[in-house]
């Protein structure tokens, strides 16, 4: 390891609290709280709706100030003092406001952490930069589940499963992480002038992991809350196709959340299943999504964005609602069942991921490449947001398989109005004059 990286140790430490944390807080809040699945999701969605503006207020004040590793240090801090509350609040509520606490510290390096990633080094060399950057952190996540696996398995006995105790090394790695901040991280200041486009965004993908909670964990991009505004009063200053892409991402997020969130809890009560069985089960479809992520984007590259897109999301579409179906199966079944799906899961959410990056970044204007990216971070936030809440009401009100089968009907639509877009516009899409439509 070059010595200039040596800091992206700080990160893959800070990433294996998070990773232990991104299963640990549902399973926590459903066994020891009592909580509800519409509970877990209204937690999920606070942390999203924390993670939004705070990713633009960090990235806007980290470019003002032309610092960054102070906001470095606030996520990493700010992280781990919130794990370490977590591990005393006695309800749902006082859980949920931490969560959001601690997205919204977390954010702080997130928006920060990829021009960290690519200060004083070649414009040629950026996408080998992030990607060795990226791979660490994608370790150190799924470290986290295996950290977790772990210790549920050792610690099973004690009180709560051993989960409220999990709090405190994961509080600690974060406190570790900071620790390494200080003693490596050397930034070299200066504002950046702009944000340009470099294109490593479209073939890197900026979230390797799909995860219990949204939170961008690699923005090179950051959205202007003017171009939201403009862009839910439905001005199409990025012409009318990408505004029409949007809503299709708006969708697919929130079909996968709507999955997504509700899946530990269904696993813990519908399957029994014990904690250890669930962290290893999550490392399978972390660690398939991480591994396949580079070869996605060849094959994206190979067939094209749009048909592996369509290939991703039908697959989705068709095995979400077949997860009900496991409590019917045999119990020595239902283990390699999960494998089966998460092998399928992981791989379809690479294809997700690269994709509709690169879509993104084609149907926008060359001169707003970089707010089109922005503004795709901040949908994914409002997907995943109106997923997690519908999602885990449904599932209080209707049962699991009514959750599915809503998560396959909201991919249905988004399939659909991509159809729709290709076919109106007819061939390949390519990008408009912003201002023109």
């Amino acid at each position: 390891m070059e010595r200039a990286e040596r800091w992206f140790w700080a990160f893959t430490c800070a990433f294996v609290a998070a990773g232990g944390a991104s299963l640990l807080l549902p399973l926590f809040a459903a066994t020891a709280l009592g909580g509800t699945v519409g509970q877990i999701g209204l937690m999920a969605s606070a942390a999203s709706l924390a993670g939004v503006p705070f990713s633009i207020l960090w990235g806007r004040l980290s470019d003002r100030l032309g610092r960054r590793k102070p906001f470095v240090l606030l996520a990493f801090l700010g992280a781990g003092c919130a794990l370490l509350l977590m591990s005393l609040v006695r309800s749902m509520w006082q859980l949920i406001l931490l969560n959001a606490l601690m997205n919204s510290f977390w954010v702080a390096s997130a928006a920060v952490s990829t021009i960290l990633a690519i200060e004083g080094v070649a414009r040629d060399h950026w996408e080998s930069r992030i990607g060795r950057f990226n791979r660490y952190t994608g370790a150190g996540w799924v470290s986290g589940l295996a950290l977790g696996a772990i210790w549920s398995r050792l610690a099973g006995r004690l009180a709560d499963g051993g989960l409220r105790a999990l709090f405190y090394p994961l509080a600690v790695l974060d406190l570790v992480a900071a620790a390494l901040v200080l003693r490596l991280l050397r930034e070299r200041g200066g504002r950046l002038e702009q944000r340009g486009f470099p294109g490593v965004a479209v073939a890197m993908g900026n979230m390797l992991i799909e995860r219990f909670r949204y939170a961008p964990f690699h923005l090179y991009y950051l959205a202007r809350p003017k171009r939201l505004l403009e862009l839910f009063r439905g001005e199409n200053r990025f012409g009318r196709k990408l505004t029409r892409y949007y809503r299709a991402v708006i969708l697919i997020f929130m079909g996968l959340a709507a999955f997504f969130v509700p899946l530990p809890v269904f696993f813990r009560q519908a399957l029994h299943l014990d904690n250890f069985v669930i962290y290893a089960l999550w490392t399978v479809h972390s660690g398939t999504s991480t591994l396949l992520h580079s070869r996605a984007g060849r094959l994206a590259e190979r067939f094209g964005n749009w048909q592996i897109q369509w290939l991703a999301l039908t697959v989705r579409m068709i095995i979400f609602p077949l997860a009900a179906l496991l409590p019917l199966a045999h119990p020595a079944l239902r283990i390699p069942a999960i494998v089966v799906l998460f092998l399928f899961t992981g791989t379809t959410w690479a294809m997700t991921n690269v994709t509709s990056i690169s879509i993104t970044a084609k149907l926008a204007p060359e001169e707003a490449q970089g707010q089109a990216l922005g503004v795709y971070n901040a949908l994914i936030g409002v997907g995943w947001i109106l997923g997690s809440l519908l999602g885990g009401y449904i599932a209080d009100g209707f049962g699991y398989p009514a959750t599915f089968a809503f998560a396959s009907f909201v991919l249905l639509l988004a399939l659909i109005s991509l159809r729709r877009l290709r076919l109106q516009e007819g061939g390949e899409l390519v990008p408009e004059v912003a201002g023109r439509s």
